[in-house]
């Protein structure tokens, strides 16, 4: 679907075409919908990564690594070595499935991923409602910032990185509820825009919320359990040290 703009284009009013410009509030579900999404994805990766490559080492020693209890003990053997080199691959593994769900899914016929499917949500280009092409879509998820969780990773910046993509995102929502045409800076880089349906129900907004719940309460608990089955019986020797190191 594609859509003429009015003479008034611009305008808070929306594309014309029986379409409007989204808020903000749907879109941010939508992009939660489809961070839960690829973050089971890529936890189901990490912990297949880690047991395969890591195996069962000393995990106690290394989540207590460098405090009070364990007298900031270096790992022997390689087992650091071992968990960084695995985390930055299953970092570009994930950095990398991240950019194709974005900008597959945005230049496809549906124009939406998952998550702006089931609130319905469509991008397209901002001056004509255009489907994009792979290029614009990737300029796109270039200002989105996501590519930035790569080099969150890095034990020396990863703190201060992960600070860094969390204002990202809080000024790309300012810009995108501030902006007529709900353009956040993101947008205007890439000269999109999203759209829904004129005068739409908030029943996308609701069964989104309630995907987005279950998934939350259900899905991620599961991951969690998993993990912990991974740890064994050092899951409880971790927390014993750390409640006599408190």
């Amino acid at each position: 679907m594609t859509w003429a703009p009015p003479p008034s284009y611009g305008a808070p009013t929306g594309p014309g075409g029986g379409l409007e410009f989204a808020g903000v509030g749907g879109r941010f579900v939508a992009w939660l919908l489809d961070g839960v999404l690829l973050g089971v994805v890529g936890a189901v990766i990490s912990w297949v990564m880690f047991l395969v490559v890591v195996g069962t080492g000393d995990w106690t020693t290394f989540f207590l690594n460098g405090s009070s209890a364990t007298g900031g003990t270096i790992l022997d053997d390689g087992f650091i070595g071992r968990v960084f080199i695995v985390s930055l691959v299953v970092g570009i593994i994930t950095t990398g499935i991240n950019l194709a769900y974005f900008v597959l899914q945005w230049s496809s016929r549906a124009r939406a991923t998952f998550g702006m499917r089931l609130l319905g949500l469509e991008l397209g280009n901002a001056a004509d409602g255009r489907t994009l092409d792979r290029g614009q879509a990737f300029k796109r998820w270039l200002a989105m910032g996501e590519w930035a969780s790569l080099l969150a990773i890095v034990p020396a910046i990863g703190g201060l990185v992960s600070l860094a993509q969390l204002a990202w995102y809080l000024v790309l929502m300012i810009t995108t509820a501030n902006n007529p045409r709900r353009q956040g800076l993101h947008d205007q880089y890439a000269g999109t825009a999203v759209v829904q349906p004129a005068g739409k129900s908030n029943n996308g907004l609701i069964i989104g919320c309630l995907v987005l719940f279950v998934l939350v309460v259900i899905v991620l608990p599961l991951v969690s359990i998993v993990a912990l089955v991974f740890l064994g019986g050092q899951v409880e020797t971790i927390l014993s040290t750390v409640g006599e190191s408190v």
